[in-house]
């Protein structure tokens, strides 16, 4: 193989300190292509050129990809710089200890610090104290489990009072780090409107628990005229005529006397069962019990339905308000078999289980759809179910309808012994 004659690299050197106050790469360049020219090129020499060349082109490929690449980094840097900074939640990246190693802009913000004065404090000291030990617990839980917690907090920096929703992850770095990455949601609006919604519903259900304690006062002062202003006249009037019976002895008015008579008779009784619906009074005679027993044995002959009767003795167990309301919820009860449930067979178990006593009653009736009728409007659905359901948790119990169409329905509810009625919110 031909040798290649090297370049005077003297001459290289001393023409580069001629042209210094030139670009000394461009001189440099001249100098050796001068040094080059001199020579004969070979065909080694060529190929050696030409693989140079080929190599130089490589390398400036490879580097515009490696530029390129540089610009799509940057760009997802600020990307993500972005993203992270103006999230709608804070983020923050927490040791074991509560300290805060990494921080959003949004984060800063909840928390009314400077990003760059957050960054290395406690953020326990940032809660009101009450919810510290709560912080610890929570971040001693995530790093313990490793599994995605979540904790409600309150803040109190800088004046503040927000109440946080933490999300929490287990996270370790490449170096081996344990950290915790958790989001910052600002609740402290849905906290009230919580708050609020809560309170609307102990005062609706405080304001129908006294109308229906002003619905019985009223059904009590009904009954009370009923019996004194309508019931004993009635029967004054019909003794009346018995003894006028006994003196008239003609048959034609013997007759009359006996229509008039049977006319009285079936008033009374009208007024005795309106009186009895309105209050019933046999509770305080006879007991809830037998109340409830006369009650079935009404609904039967009226409906001309037979009932299946399993009861168990529960005199004694409730306070009298508690006695009326039960009372009531199984009056509705029947009442809605009677009107709507076109049943043949009703059947109701009353069962003591141990400090509760458990009620049902059920019918094979035509059913109805529950979703349907609770997705009504409220003046559509009426106010039997929901009176029902307002005397159960009064009582400190929950009622369960359950109903399929064709399949009748099933409602129960357990009331814990000596239940008392509800007590007025403050």
């Amino acid at each position: 193989m031909p040798k290649i004659k090297r370049p005077n690299l003297k001459k290289i050197a001393g023409g580069g300190r001629m042209d210094q106050e030139k670009d000394p790469l461009d001189s440099l360049r001249r100098l050796a292509e001068e040094e080059l020219g001199e020579q004969e090129p070979t065909a080694d020499a060529a190929r050696l050129i030409h693989e140079l060349r080929v190599h130089q082109l490589e390398l400036e490929m490879q580097n515009e990809e490696l530029r390129q690449a540089q610009a799509l980094l940057e760009e997802s840097r600020t990307k993500y710089s972005d993203l992270y900074d103006f999230a709608p939640v804070g983020y923050l990246t927490l040791d074991q200890s509560g300290g805060i190693i990494r921080a959003n802009l949004t984060a800063a913000t909840l928390l009314g610090v400077e990003r760059g004065r957050l960054v290395g404090r406690l953020f326990p000291l940032l809660l009101k104290p009450a919810d510290r030990k709560v912080l610890r617990d929570h971040l001693a839980q995530v790093f313990q489990s490793r599994e995605r917690r979540r904790q409600e907090l309150r803040l109190a920096a800088a004046g503040r009072s927000l109440t946080l929703l933490l999300d929490s992850l287990y996270v370790q770095e490449a170096a081996g780090r344990q950290l915790c990455r958790t989001t910052l949601t600002d609740i402290t609006e849905l906290k009230k409107s919580q708050e609020a919604l809560k309170e609307s519903e102990l005062r609706l259900r405080h304001l129908t628990a006294e109308m229906l304690n002003a619905q019985e006062l009223e059904r009590q002062r009904i009954s009370r005229d009923l019996h004194e202003e309508l019931g004993q006249p009635l029967m004054a009037l019909k003794m009346q005529l018995n003894a006028v019976k006994k003196k008239w002895r003609q048959q034609e008015a013997v007759e009359d006397l006996n229509g008039a008579l049977d006319i009285i008779i079936g008033i009374t009784e009208t007024v005795r069962s309106i009186s009895q619906g309105l209050r019933p009074s046999i509770i305080e005679v006879l007991g809830l019990t037998a109340a409830l027993r006369r009650l079935l044995q009404d609904f039967e002959k009226y409906h001309h339905l037979r009932i299946s009767q399993d009861l168990e003795d529960i005199d004694g167990l409730f306070a009298p308000e508690a006695q009326i309301a039960i009372y009531r919820i199984l009056q509705e009860s029947l009442t809605n078999i009677g009107r709507h449930a076109q049943a043949t067979r009703v059947a109701v178990r009353i069962q003591k289980l141990g400090e509760k006593v458990s009620f049902v009653i059920e019918d094979d009736g035509k059913g109805f759809d529950l979703g349907e009728i609770l997705s009504r409007d409220p003046k559509e659905q009426g106010l039997g179910l929901t009176a029902m359901e307002e005397r159960v948790h009064m009582l400190g119990g929950r009622l369960s309808v359950s109903s399929q169409k064709g399949r009748g329905t099933r409602i129960s509810f357990v009331i814990p012994v000596d239940a008392p009625l509800a007590q007025k919110p403050e």
